[in-house]
């Protein structure tokens, strides 16, 4: 429960009165305690947001970069953290996409 409602509780209790009455009362004693400020990183901590890479249908004929691979994965990994894929298929997922890597990294050592 909220602060605020715990007060208007307590207020009834005390006086003896009905809810509705206390919200009245309790309104002239209530006083509201401060939110802390959340501290923000310094600049230089702060993570930069790497935006999704899109595919065109024209890109469809060519191999993926290791860099599309990477921003797949990543999404991947968030579907998983937010739960809208299980674990078990998230994971099977990012399997694939580190063996295609894999291969192309080797393709481009040849």
């Amino acid at each position: 429960m909220s602060a605020w409602t715990d007060h208007v509780k307590k207020v009834a209790k005390e006086k003896g009165i009905s809810y509705k009455e206390a919200l009245k009362v309790a309104s002239e004693t209530y006083k509201k305690t401060e939110k802390k400020p959340v501290s923000k990183p310094k600049k230089g901590d702060k993570p930069k947001k790497k935006k999704l890479l899109i595919l065109s249908d024209d890109d469809t004929e060519r191999e993926p970069t290791v860099k599309e691979i990477d921003s797949v994965y990543r999404y991947i990994q968030h579907l998983m953290n937010t739960d809208k894929i299980t674990e078990g298929l998230g994971q099977s997922i990012l399997f694939i996409l580190d063996r295609v890597s894999n291969m192309i990294d080797r393709n481009n050592e040849e």
